[in-house]
């Protein structure tokens, strides 16, 4: 599957086992992990498909907040704040999932 994000195609990759996605500097276990250098998403599917989505989301967002540059999301040394980045994630999956048939909306659609 590819994703654009900020114009840019991500390659998503599902992989098993936590041990197949880590953190390229910390080397630690994650449930996926967006690579710049080699636009790709990897994502552990060895979950529940909440979790799966909700790291789908996790990891586009860090793409939305490195391609748009969107610095409240960001320390003050430029990393990104996991903990928002998790929360929005999970609003995002939860409102997705919860109304799915929200795909684009057009002027028609909210004037219904």
């Amino acid at each position: 599957m590819i994703v654009k994000i900020a114009g840019m195609p991500y390659t998503v990759i599902g992989v098993h086992g936590s041990k197949a996605v880590s953190h390229e500097v910390s080397g630690n276990n994650l449930y996926g992990e967006i690579s710049y250098l080699n636009s790709s998403i990897r994502i552990d599917v060895d979950n529940t498909i909440e979790r799966t989505n909700q790291t789908f989301w996790h990891e586009v967002i860090h793409g939305m907040i490195e391609g748009y540059r969107i610095r409240e999301l960001m320390d003050k040394q430029g990393n990104h704040l996991e903990h928002p980045i998790d929360q929005l994630a999970t609003g995002i999956f939860n409102v997705l999932n919860d109304n799915f048939q929200i795909k684009v909306i057009t002027h028609e659609d909210i004037l219904k």
